[in-house]
């Protein structure tokens, strides 16, 4: 039973940083898509991008 359960909370907790993960990267790329809009492409640097995003 507690093996069980303690199988539960590591997949639930695996499933919580997958999320994590996918919303940083949905993060990353929003503030990098508005960045070449607003600069273009040439012109953004990934020091911009990652600045954008903290």
């Amino acid at each position: 039973m507690k093996e069980k359960m303690e199988q539960e909370i590591k997949e639930t907790q695996a499933q919580a940083e997958v999320q994590d993960k996918a919303e940083t990267q949905d993060e990353i790329l929003l503030a990098t898509l508005k960045l070449f809009a607003e600069k273009g492409f040439f012109s953004t640097s990934l020091t911009e991008i990652a600045e954008s995003t903290l």
